[in-house]
Formats: structure tokens, C-alpha cells, sequence
């Protein structure tokens, strides 16, 4: 089960449906919302384990140490190396941005 808020891209929702996933889609709302995506989605993997006794797991990716973990040995180097590539190794920054 994934839980995406609407204002997510088609596309994605295509590929995670072609890959098996069911996509629940539901509206945009502020984190502090109970019914924000991430809060939905951590409720639904409880409910999984509690009620049905499934082995659910939440990720929650923005909470997880793992997420910051892979981003500082994996994509900031990425990163750090695309820099050098487009500045002849001169890593000149003068602006990061990213969304």
C-alpha cells in the first residue's frame, strides 16, 4: 500500500501501480493534519499489524535515520562528484538549490 497526497505526479502513481502497489490517494493537507498522507499511511501499517495481524512496515522516510544516512554516503558524494565534472574540478558553488 502506498499513500500518496493528490497532487502527486501520474506518473508516478502509474509506475508504482505497475510495479504491484496499491496506491491510495487522498487529499493534500498539512503534516500536522491527521489526515496527511505520512499520518494516513502510519496508521494503515498499524492497523495492518494490530487488527489483521499482517506484517506491515511503516518507512516513514522523512523520519528515518536511514534516509539521512544513504543521502550523506550515497548522493551527496553523487553529487559532490557532478560538481566537479561541471567545473573542470574547480568545485565553485555559488548556489544549491533543490526541491
Amino acid at each position: 500500500l502506498v499513500v500518496l497526497p493528490d497532487d502527486q505526479a501520474e506518473e508516478k502513481q502509474k509506475i508504482l501501480r505497475s510495479l504491484g502497489a496499491v496506491v491510495f490517494e487522498v487529499p493534500t493537507a498539512a503534516i500536522s493534519n491527521p489526515n496527511h498522507y505520512v499520518n494516513l499511511a502510519r496508521k494503515a501499517a498499524l492497523l495492518a499489524q494490530e487488527k489483521f495481524q499482517i506484517s506491515a512496515v511503516f518507512t516513514d522516510q522523512f523520519e528515518n535515520e536511514a534516509n539521512y544516512e544513504i543521502h550523506y554516503h550515497q548522493t551527496g558524494p553523487e553529487i559532490w562528484y557532478q560538481l566537479l565534472e561541471q567545473t573542470e574540478g574547480k568545485r565553485v558553488v555559488d548556489a544549491f538549490v533543490m526541491s
